[in-house]
């Protein structure tokens, strides 16, 4: 069972199980958990490839956007043109988590929220707005 919300400040715990984890340990992060099978991820997802492209477009690249799914894999129609990274939750294990929304800056955690479409977009314009 993920708990997301009590990892402020902390090395991202599950690093080593995301096959894209050496990308993330370097630089500023949004990450966003998802389920192929999951209605609100879906819905969450296309926030992310926009605001993906958003940041993209004006050139931050200072801050990046990585999208992980989370087992059982499926596909999602998306955007052929990605200006964010895919990657995969290992699935050695079953991960019990819904959207998932993680903050990280060097590998550390500043923020990281389950169910995140709630406050998806106060969220956002967080990340977009650090310096």
């Amino acid at each position: 069972m993920l708990e997301p919300e009590t990892w402020a400040g902390k090395r991202l715990p599950i690093m080593e199980h995301i096959d894209i984890g050496e990308q993330l340990e370097k630089g500023r992060w949004i990450i966003f958990l998802y389920r192929h099978n999951c209605p609100v991820c879906l819905a969450i997802y296309g926030k992310f490839e926009q605001m993906a492209h958003n940041l993209a477009n004006r050139g931050d690249c200072q801050k990046k956007v990585a999208l992980v799914e989370v087992p059982p894999y499926g596909l999602i129609a998306g955007n052929t043109e990605r200006s964010f990274i895919s990657g995969k939750l290992s699935n050695d294990r079953k991960w019990f988590v819904d959207s998932c929304l993680i903050l990280l800056s060097d590998g550390i955690i500043q923020g990281a929220w389950s169910n995140a479409s709630a406050d998806l977009n106060a969220m956002l314009e967080c990340f977009i707005n650090i310096p």
